[in-house]
């Protein structure tokens, strides 16, 4: 009876060393994971940072290199009509819930009258940056870089990423 009394408390000190040990490696782990994920946030954040302002190292495959940067600028230097689409789609919105059925008729007449106007710029945006960055960078430009400045252009300036680089009127050379 004693023998086992003795070996009850000897594994009672036993499992309770071990689950301090556990307690411990826990605790550890915790701190080292918390900052992990502080670490991973600050990587994140400089990385919005740096996409935002046009910075190579951290912008998406789909918008590096120069032949791309010459597009955004392109677009980003004039006024294109797709910037107000977003804007009038909204006000025709808000004109449907009139009563009047004729004037919520010619309000999405005009919408799809402003939506030609936009495809319309869109393509001539898309050949004027494919035939410049021609001109500019030979004839190895980059494949789909008019899509690129035409899907850009129906972006309201302050949403596009990255950020406008260049102020209106300051077209590229």
């Amino acid at each position: 009876m004693e023998r086992a009394v003795a070996r009850a408390n000897e594994l009672e000190s036993l499992v309770h060393g071990e689950v301090s040990a556990l307690e411990r490696a826990y605790s550890e782990n915790e701190l080292r994971i918390r900052g992990l994920i502080e670490e991973l946030a600050a990587q994140r954040e400089k990385a919005r940072i740096g996409m935002a302002n046009g910075d190579e190292r951290y912008l998406p495959v789909r918008d590096k290199g120069p032949q791309r940067k010459f597009a955004r600028d392109f677009v980003d230097a004039g006024w294109h009509a797709g910037e107000l689409l977003m804007p009038l789609m909204l006000v025709v919105i808000l004109v449907s819930l009139v009563q009047n059925q004729a004037i919520v008729y010619y309000s999405f007449v005009a919408l799809w009258v402003f939506i030609l106007f936009v495809v319309g710029d869109m393509i001539i945006t898309s050949h004027r940056v494919k035939k410049l960055a021609r001109e500019k960078f030979g004839d190895r430009t980059e494949k789909g870089l008019g899509w690129y400045a035409a899907m850009r252009t129906i972006q309201m300036r302050f949403m596009r990423l990255p950020k406008a680089q260049v102020k209106r009127g300051q077209y590229p050379e």
